[in-house]
């Protein structure tokens, strides 16, 4: 059911990285683990020298595109391509790995949401919690968006992003061939409501708060259909409640 705790799950690792939250896409990212390939630096094998001999094994089972060879490569692709991110109280990145968390797969409209434990959270710090965003019927996959942060783009920029992380093609149904324009659109609409939000502090005349809560529920609508289940929709439900009570007042 919608809104069902589906996992609850502490992490099997955990490295800080000591790079903010601003720049960690793209050039730092890269380097950082280029670093931790080449052994300049070593967080990452510091952070698995401290697991148990089971835990490693779990780690040991986690996926990496390297195949047979070189250990370090290994262990370094394990964090780079299953890794989930928080920061921490000092604004720096966390990776976090998990022994079942690790294997749901990606898709562009998920069934689910996760959200991980920060120092200032109400739950332990680093804890995943797996949320359904959809009704979920008996035996269909769990999946949740790899690139939640892309949520405007297309589904070829999305697709890019995917193969050039990851490597692989995105065949959910925000991607499939016949529903990718319909997807597009939806976003397109998404993106023009998220920037046309009323603001709370000034709110319209009442002849307009009609229209406006029109448009919210609108709004609403489209991100649940594109699986957004974050401060997003959280925020746009407020401002709906706030227009209610101000058309009843």
């Amino acid at each position: 059911m919608k809104g069902t705790l589906i996992l609850q799950e502490n992490p099997l690792v955990e490295c800080k990285t000591n790079i903010g939250k601003t720049i960690w896409k793209a050039n730092p990212a890269a380097f950082f683990f280029a670093s931790e390939r080449a052994g300049t630096t070593s967080k990452l094998s510091s952070a698995i020298n401290t697991l148990s001999p089971m835990d490693r094994a779990s780690f040991n089972r986690l996926f990496t595109p390297a195949g047979p060879g070189n250990a370090m490569v290994q262990m370094v692709d394990r964090f780079e391509y299953n890794a989930f991110h928080f920061f921490g109280s000092s604004h720096k990145r966390h990776l976090v790995l998990f022994r079942i968390a690790c294997y749901i797969n990606h898709s562009c409209i998920p069934n689910a949401t996760v959200d991980i434990g920060q120092d200032i959270s109400q739950y332990p710090r680093g804890q995943i919690r797996l949320v359904a965003t959809q009704n979920i019927a008996r035996d269909s996959e769990i999946f949740f968006n790899y690139i939640a942060d892309d949520w405007k783009n297309t589904s070829v920029l999305r697709g890019n992003v995917l193969q050039e992380h990851w490597h692989f093609a995105c065949l959910c149904t925000g991607c499939a061939p016949l529903q990718a324009p319909l997807d597009t659109i939806e976003r397109q609409m998404a993106v023009a409501y998220s920037n046309n939000l009323p603001d709370p502090a000034v709110l319209p005349a009442l002849p307009e708060i009609a229209r406006h809560i029109d448009r919210m529920g609108t709004y609403i609508h489209l991100l649940g259909t594109l699986g957004i289940w974050d401060d997003k929709l959280s925020y746009a439900c407020m401002l709906l409640a706030i227009l209610h009570e101000s058309k009843s007042d």
